[in-house]
């Protein structure tokens, strides 16, 4: 197993105990996970509380929350993973892209 796929693994079965043990207004809503390719970060798309949490693995914890605009669907992380590009509304094609060094809306 890759080490990308075991922190895919790990992070999925760590959101599902962490969701299966939290009360209605502490769920989150996670909706998809994205490790860095060293598997040292993983950004976790929160759609309910629309927001993107950097999760440290080695610490296994939730280093900063960056806020996103409207109403997340969907979320790819850049080549450089400098970058994290969002599709925003009902599936109608809008996408925002969000500089991850300082959580600002580049568009």
């Amino acid at each position: 197993m890759s080490k990308r796929n075991f922190v895919l693994s790990l992070a999925t079965a760590l959101f599902a105990f962490v969701g299966a043990v939290a009360s209605a207004a502490e769920y989150k809503g996670p909706i998809e996970m994205i490790p860095t390719k060293d598997g040292s970060t993983l950004y976790v798309l929160n759609k309910d509380s629309r927001e993107i949490a950097v999760v440290s693995v080695a610490e296994a914890k939730v280093e900063r929350s960056i806020p996103v605009p409207g109403d997340p669907n969907d979320m790819c992380l850049s080549a450089d993973e400098k970058t994290v590009y969002l599709g925003l509304g009902d599936y109608q094609g809008k996408i925002c892209a969000i500089n991850l060094a300082d959580g600002a809306v580049l568009g």
